[in-house]
């Protein structure tokens, strides 16, 4: 109970950050895509869990220590840098849904003249989620099984 109490946070908040990173990743705006999503995506899933837990622990407690210790701060950096961590992973997941939608949904989208928003929202995601789930499932999985990394 303790292991899913701790790690509701990542599972929560991972899944739509890493949904907003795969649209970015697909994005054809230069700007969202290489300078936030691959970058963001590359530089997360490039350096390790356990260095990047440490380092945000370490950060959090030594600003904690100068005061009385404060827990809420001690777990603060933990819980984030794990969110991330997941939602790098299942942006990859997503985006890999995202590739396995067939072109004539875009087209079958743009005839019914829906704009870019409501073809993502109402028809894309739905199908790319829908595909993904396997994906998304064993990314949330691995997450779980992270207990000891992260907090």
């Amino acid at each position: 109970m303790l292991t899913l109490i701790r790690r509701r946070p990542g599972i929560v908040g991972s899944l739509p950050i890493g949904i907003v990173l795969a649209l970015g990743r697909r994005s054809r705006l230069p700007v969202m895509r290489a300078a936030f999503s691959v970058a963001f995506i590359e530089f997360v899933r490039g350096v390790p869990l356990i260095t990047r837990a440490v380092h945000g622990l370490a950060s959090s407690f030594r600003c904690s220590c100068r005061r009385a210790m404060n827990f809420d701060k001690l777990l603060r950096a933990p819980w984030s840098a794990s969110r991330l961590f997941s939602a790098a992973y299942l942006a990859e997941v997503v985006r890999g849904g995202l590739q396995a939608i067939p072109k004539g949904q875009y087209e079958g989208a743009m005839s019914l003249g829906l704009n870019y928003w409501k073809t993502n929202a109402l028809i894309i995601l739905p199908q790319a989620l829908r595909i993904s789930i396997p994906g998304i499932v064993n990314s949330f999985i691995g997450l779980f099984m992270d207990t000891d990394v992260g907090v």
